[in-house]
């Protein structure tokens, strides 16, 4: 078994569903949010609706404290210096 399923604590095939859904998923987000850049009026608000929902989903498959740490990780990564994220 992969060191990253045994992370995970989840089956090959398991994994491997989660992943080619979510992953049409975020191609469908991708392909909205190329559409809402030129046609602003379509799919207002509706990308930062379907990110939390994924947020939610990863929570709820994963829990809490795996979210909590990939959020530091991120926050660390990518945001070192926006002092927005102090504020949360």
């Amino acid at each position: 078994m992969s060191k990253h399923l045994e992370q995970t604590g989840e089956g090959y095939w398991s994994h491997f569903k989660f992943g080619v859904v979510h992953g049409f998923y975020l191609f469908k987000m991708g392909i909205m949010s190329i559409v809402h850049a030129i046609f602003p009026d379509i799919y207002p608000f509706e990308l930062p609706r379907m990110v939390i929902y994924l947020h939610e989903k990863i929570k709820n498959k994963h829990g809490t404290k795996l979210v909590r740490s990939l959020t530091n990780e991120v926050k660390e990564k990518y945001f070192k210096n926006d002092n927005s994220w102090n504020n949360q």
